[in-house]
């Protein structure tokens, strides 16, 4: 499976990223779903617009996007 997370923030918070990259480390060390990842990171990044693709081999694209 292929997936992709995109965070967008609007306001001038500052954000460590090595934290993000830490967290999502630890999201994709279980089983995850494109929407179940999505609804989990919003709840950490609440003033964040995020945005999760994934792809499996047996079908195409799927976008969980608040």
């Amino acid at each position: 499976m292929t997936i992709n997370f995109k965070f967008e923030a609007f306001t001038k918070d500052i954000y460590d990223v090595i934290k993000i990259d830490l967290l999502l480390k630890k999201v994709l060390e279980m089983p995850v779903s494109v929407e179940g990842s999505q609804e989990n990171l919003k709840s950490v990044f609440p003033d964040m617009t995020v945005t999760v693709r994934g792809r499996a081999e047996s079908h195409g694209w799927i976008e969980a996007r608040s």
